[in-house]
This record gives C-alpha cells, sequence and structure tokens, in this order.
C-alpha cells in the first residue's frame, strides 16, 4: 500500500479519476420469535421471553457462556544442574583429633574403629593400647576397651584384632571385639582375616608356604604345598591370594581349604603386596616404580591404574590410593566393573592411616562423605 501512494504521487502529472465509493448493504434485521429481540442478541431465538432476560422467558436462565479455556504452555524446565547419574563425589565432612595406630577400619559403614598407643613398649612392660570408635556422621569418639602388648599388635579387619603376648605356651591371641571372645594362638602373627578366618606363613622344610585357620575352630589347613616362597597371603570369603616366587613375584589364587591354586598375573616385574575384596583384587608391580594394578576374578589380565602409587586400601566395590606423582588420593568406585573415579580435596599426604567403607573416607584425621548418585 505505501508503495502504490508513493507510485500515486510520482504520477501527480497525469489526469485524476475519482472512483466512487461504493454502496454498503445492510443485512436486515431478523427476529425469528418476534420477542422484539434481534436474533443476534437474543440467547434463545426461537423462543419468545424477556428483553430484559436477553430474550429468554424468566423462567429459563440465559445460557452461560464460558470463557474460553486458555491452556498454558507447556513448561520448559530450566536446565537441571543435577549431576549425571553415574556421578560420585566426596565432599568434605570434618576434622577430629584422633592418634590413629596403625591402619583403621570403618565398621558397619558407619563407626571408624582404631588403636591408639597410650604408652609404648618397654624392657619391663607391654605398651598399652585403647581401642576407639568415632561415629562418622557426629564425630563422637570413645574409648570402648584397652589391650597389652608391642607394637605388633594389629587390628585384623573392622571386628578383629591380633595381640602379641609374652607367654611360652603360646605367642598371642585372637580377640573378637563384637563378641568378645578370646582364642590363644600358637601363631607369631596373623596376616590377614576375614569372618573368623585367618591366613599365615610357615616355613614347612626349605621353604615358605600359605596356611589358614578357622580361628574359633582350631583348625588349620596347609594352602600350597609346591617348592617355593610364598608371602604376603590375603583372604575373603572362599579365596586366598597370594605371591609366589618362580622367576620373580607371581599373583596366585587358592581356595580356603587348599586347591585349584592358579595364576592370576605374571607380568615382567615383581606382582607384591595384593588385597582382595569379593572378587576385587588391586596388587602393586614392582617395576621401576610401584605400579597399581586390579583385576577382577574373573578377568583375563589386570587393568593399570597408577603409574607410582603410594598407600592404598579397598573395601567393598571401591579403591583409595595415593598417587605420587600428583601427591593427591583417588577414589575409584566400581559400578558393574565399570569404573568411576573422583578425588579428595588435596593437601592430603600419603599416611596409612586410611580407611574407606561405601559412604565414608578417613584420611589421617579428616573425614569425608562420599555421595553415590542422585544423594544430595
Amino acid at each position: 500500500m505505501l508503495i502504490s501512494l508513493i507510485g500515486g504521487c510520482i504520477g501527480g502529472d497525469e489526469e485524476s479519476t475519482t472512483t466512487p465509493a461504493p454502496t454498503t448493504t445492510q443485512p436486515p434485521v431478523t427476529d425469528r420469535d418476534g420477542d422484539g429481540v434481534p436474533d443476534a442478541s437474543d440467547a434463545c431465538p426461537d423462543i419468545p421471553g424477556d428483553p430484559a432476560n436477553e430474550g429468554c422467558p424468566t423462567t429459563t436462565p440465559p445460557p452461560t457462556t464460558s470463557a474460553p479455556t486458555t491452556t498454558a504452555p507447556p513448561t520448559t524446565s530450566a536446565p537441571t544442574t543435577t549431576a549425571p547419574p553415574d556421578y560420585y563425589r566426596v565432599t568434605y565432612h570434618d576434622a577430629v583429633e584422633a592418634d590413629v595406630f596403625g591402619q583403621p577400619y570403618i565398621y558397619n559403614d558407619a563407626i571408624l574403629r582404631y588403636l591408639e598407643e597410650e604408652y609404648e613398649e618397654t624392657e619391663e612392660f607391654w605398651g598399652k593400647y585403647n581401642l576407639h570408635e568415632l561415629t562418622l556422621s557426629s564425630l563422637n569418639d570413645r574409648t570402648t576397651d584397652f589391650f597389652y602388648g608391642d607394637e605388633n599388635i594389629v587390628m585384623l579387619a573392622s571386628d578383629a584384632l591380633y595381640i602379641p603376648v609374652d607367654d611360652p605356651q603360646y605367642f598371642g591371641y585372637y580377640w573378637n571385639i563384637d563378641t568378645e571372645k578370646r582364642k590363644d594362638l600358637m601363631l607369631k602373627s596373623l596376616e590377614d582375616y576375614d569372618d573368623g578366618w585367618g591366613t599365615y606363613r610357615l616355613r614347612t622344610g626349605s621353604y615358605w608356604q600359605i596356611y589358614t585357620r578357622d580361628i574359633m575352630g582350631g583348625k588349620s589347613y596347609q594352602v600350597t604345598t609346591t617348592n617355593t616362597n610364598k608371602e604376603s597371603p590375603r583372604l575373603h570369603g572362599t579365596n586366598v591370594i597370594y605371591c609366589e616366587y618362580i622367576r620373580d613375584w607371581d599373583l596366585m589364587l587358592a581356595t580356603l581349604t587348599g586347591g585349584s591354586n592358579r595364576t592370576l598375573s605374571n607380568m615382567d616385574g615383581d606382582e607384591i603386596k595384593p588385597l582382595i575384596h569379593e572378587d576385587l583384587v588391586v596388587f602393586v608391580l614392582d617395576n621401576a616404580t610401584p605400579h597399581l594394578y586390579y583385576m577382577f576374578l574373573d578377568d583375563k589380565d589386570p587393568t593399570l591404574l597408577c603409574e607410582n602409587v603410594g598407600t592404598y586400601v579397598i573395601s567393598e566395590d571401591r579403591i583409595l590410593y595415593y598417587d605420587v606423582e600428583t601427591t593427591r588420593w583417588n577414589i575409584i568406585v566400581f559400578d558393574d566393573k565399570a569404573r568411576k573415579r573422583f578425588y579428595t580435596p588435596t593437601g592430603r599426604d600419603d599416611t596409612v592411616n586410611v580407611a574407606i567403607s561405601e559412604s565414608w573416607v578417613y584420611i589421617d584425621g579428616t573425614v569425608y562423605k562420599i555421595k553415590a548418585p542422585g544423594e544430595s
């Protein structure tokens, strides 16, 4: 329209022709029921009625005209800030004053159990060691028991201790923290423990062999018999892992009462310091620097996790380890064998005073909370 008008102005020298405006004919007004209300305004166009009642009889209310329904546009949600479903994270919980002796353990995913050395052994007296329970959610710390022994006292697990004694009849005793049951042992040490069973080494002939023992039942089983040295036995459930020296140290697997011995890993270099929990195994390949590997019992080959590792512990499907190169603690969570990695806050040095459970991490006086996917 604007262009058309401008065109008319440009052509203003031409003769102008005036076109008459068209005549508009109004449509006739109809009133079918003859009540004086035009059909266009009559709510009851076929029934005579009162003009004051919109053309309807006074006994009949005019039909209600509903306001058109307004459908709200679909709500567009703001982008969620929730972490992806496979994302684990660790958050700072709090620091505690705990003088931890040796390795602590987390009991029932709720309580940190640890030993505190009140005073060390002398030539005349045993040392004194207090057993503590630190509730991780409230940081309430209390002493629950105490023991006399030397520096070889050790927490075997979250519910068991091995305590050396000076007695000609036996070398030490097993103590169950929960049941408060004691079992004297003619063993200088227990190297690992799980659910009432212990494992240890004895020199048989010219070689060190691996044994297990039903602690309370008292029966022992020889797990290995070959003419090679063995070390570092660890057990969980019905499985025992250990290192065997052939051309170098290899990682082996056997059953709790002996038999079905087979090789788990025999890479170039020494497989040492193994740990096992259920079917998850971790160990160090000592080749120039200590490389940390992990595998599941049905895996064909192990997987490299860290090329220069310090301390490491495992529990459930979790590995906590110190990376010497990055100088920080890492946590690995396995979800159906799929590996998820995350980190603890920086500033924590390498130490043996560490523990991990499903929901908690303890590193040398600091407690962290592990948040699972979807957990706020």
